[in-house]
């Protein structure tokens, strides 16, 4: 009985995840001529990063947090997540931000203008510095209709997406 306790003990102190995993999902939707970008990670994870690059006491989603820790969002995101086709990178529009329904991560909104889409590349290195086993899944749709899915690691380079 004993044991029981203690390795219930063990697992109550471990770290929240041991998966370390960003998802991003790019949809876009015809009919607003856009482009709208999730991206969904883990708070603690990401409030180290944001302290790293000089927020202070950042405590997202929360009613204490602080006045810059948005805008530090930002930069760390669009930092790290890049989106092109031949001719231009696009730059992320934010829209906003709420926690995921279990409080334990983040999903990060944004919005890139787009009239008509053609195949893009995409990269998304968030936490590659913090973690050499992260993974980032990408996940790709047109109109509701998934076209691609791909789950990057530490050096890949940009994923292409065909339309």
């Amino acid at each position: 009985m004993n044991f029981i306790y203690l390795l219930s003990f063990l697992f109550s102190i471990h770290t929240a995840h041991d998966i370390h995993i960003c998802k991003t999902d790019l949809h876009f939707k015809s009919e607003k001529q856009s482009m709208q970008i999730s991206v969904h990670i883990f708070l603690d994870d990401l409030e180290e990063e944001l302290v790293k690059i000089g927020a202070k006491e950042p405590r997202l989603c929360t009613e204490k947090e602080s006045e810059n820790a948005e805008s530090f969002l930002i930069k760390y995101i669009t930092d790290r997540v890049k989106i092109k086709n031949e001719i231009q990178e696009f730059q992320l529009e934010y829209v906003g931000k709420e926690p995921s329904e279990d409080l334990l991560a983040v999903w990060c909104y944004f919005e890139i203008p787009m009239e008509t889409i053609s195949d893009l590349k995409v990269i998304n290195t968030i936490m590659f510095e913090k973690f050499d086993d992260q993974q980032n899944m990408i996940s790709f749709k047109i109109d509701g209709k998934r076209k691609a899915f791909h789950i990057t690691q530490k050096g890949d380079g940009f994923q292409k997406l065909k339309v």
